[in-house]
Parts: C-alpha cells; sequence; structure tokens
C-alpha cells in the first residue's frame, strides 16, 4: 500500500490520498479546472501559472484542495507519481518563479508539520451535508438540544460556530473563554483520548487505514489474500475501516 511512501512524504501523501477519496473535491475539479493543453511542457507548472489558479485562493491555504494543481489528482496515485517530480515540487517556493506571485502563500513541505484532521476552515454546506439547509438546521437542532449551535459530523468531530471580537479581547482571554466553552461542551474528556502519537505516525496510521479500507472495497474480509496483512484480527480491519470513513468526511466539503 503505502509501505514504499518516504518518511518525509507521510504528510503529503496523506493529504493527496486522503482528498481524492472526497467526491465532492473531484466534482469540484472536474467543473472548475481546465485541461492541460497538449502543448504543455509540464502540467504542474501550467496549473501554477494559470489564470484559474489565480482565482483560486482556497488551493492556497487548504491542504484538502491544493493538489488540485497537481495534473495526475485525482486519478494517479501519489506514488505512482516519479519521485523526482514529487520531490521537485514539494520543494516549490513562489520565489523560483516571479510570475506567479500569487501563489506566495503556498507551501506543500508545509503540511508535514500540520496534524491530521485539525483545524480547517469551516465549509458554507457543512462537512458532510450536500447543502447549507442540512447544515443549518443540524446548528439549529444542537443549540436547542446542547445550548450551543455545532455541526455533528461523527461522535467525535464537530463543526462548532463562534462569534468573536477581536477588537474587545486579547488573545490570552480568548484562550481562556475557549478553556471555558470547552469544559462545558466537550464531548469527550481529555482523560478518555488514547496516546497522542507523533504527526508523522498519524499520518502512517491513516494511510495504512485507508489501504484497508480500499482492500475491503475489493474482497470480503473472509477473502482478503494472505499477502495483504495490513492487520490480523477482523476486528482490527474493521476498524481501520471506520477510521479512515472518518477522515474522508473530513475532508468533504
Amino acid at each position: 500500500m503505502f509501505v514504499d511512501c518516504p518518511a518525509d512524504e507521510l504528510g503529503p501523501c496523506y493529504f493527496y490520498e486522503y482528498s481524492r477519496e472526497s467526491k465532492s473535491l473531484r466534482d469540484a475539479c472536474a467543473k472548475s479546472r481546465p485541461a492541460v493543453p497538449p502543448g504543455a511542457a509540464n502540467g504542474f507548472e501550467y496549473y501554477l501559472a494559470s489564470p484559474w489558479s489565480a482565482a483560486q485562493g482556497e488551493l492556497m491555504t487548504d491542504p484538502a484542495r491544493v493538489f488540485m494543481l497537481w495534473p495526475e489528482w485525482p486519478d494517479q496515485p501519489y506514488l505512482e507519481i516519479p519521485a523526482e517530480e514529487r520531490r521537485r515540487r514539494l520543494r516549490w517556493s513562489a520565489k523560483d518563479d516571479p510570475r506567479v506571485a500569487h501563489l506566495k502563500k503556498l507551501s506543500f513541505l508545509a503540511m508535514t508539520q500540520i496534524s491530521p484532521e485539525g483545524l480547517r476552515p469551516l465549509s458554507p454546506a457543512g462537512a458532510t451535508g450536500p447543502s447549507g439547509e442540512r447544515w443549518s438546521e443540524a446548528v439549529a437542532f444542537s443549540q436547542d438540544k446542547l445550548g450551543w449551535p455545532v455541526h455533528q459530523i461523527n461522535s467525535s468531530m464537530w463543526e462548532a460556530v463562534f462569534r468573536v471580537d477581536w477588537k474587545a479581547f486579547s488573545d490570552a482571554q480568548l484562550i481562556d473563554m475557549f478553556k471555558s466553552w470547552l469544559s462545558n461542551y466537550r464531548p469527550t474528556a481529555p482523560s478518555d483520548l488514547t496516546e497522542n502519537p507523533s504527526v508523522t505516525n498519524r499520518f502512517e496510521t491513516h494511510l495504512k487505514q485507508l489501504g484497508a479500507l480500499r482492500v475491503l472495497r475489493t474482497f470480503k474480509e473472509s477473502e482478503i489474500p494472505p499477502e495483504i496483512a495490513l492487520y490480523q484480527d477482523k476486528s482490527e480491519w474493521a476498524r481501520a475501516k471506520l477510521v479512515a470513513q472518518g477522515v474522508i468526511e473530513w475532508f468533504s466539503v
């Protein structure tokens, strides 16, 4: 599966592969991204310099979207892109080309420092709902039930709505307020969490779980070939599938 992924590329590989699983991202790409002209020497360079990328501000800040700049995404797996070309792109910086100053915030290597499923922008349509109306209904329901408007994606993942007056409160005051909010509304106590592994280990673990999900799309648990020894117990396969599906929901917009 992903055992051949270099350790320093686990982060980019994670975001590339999980974003491939998002139907909404694939549809958005198919709808808006232009085809690479036959005469273009390099599809990646073409997209960087194209008017299309200049109008796609979200591509620069959302790791779930940024690989739309790679022409192989979403059809070709990350590890099928030649290693030398992957590394050239990962090292790319807007400073290398003054024509693409609009991409100055773009950094693929920064993904190695992003925590999987960390904070990300709230989408107008919610993380999983197909329409803003469904998201609004979920927020209104939670307001009545919990006393705070949230969109519950699953049992451990929420989108929460806050109003912040940046002129009225310092960072320290806002941190104290958020701590108070956590004590009142957090559904899972910190003491119930499992030990938090390093970011690199989490990327590796989630890629393994994605591999298990893809295997289970092809084989029944009882028919998995013995050479695909990702997990030993059926319960481990089932848990890996559920976790991977939850991560895919996080990538949905």
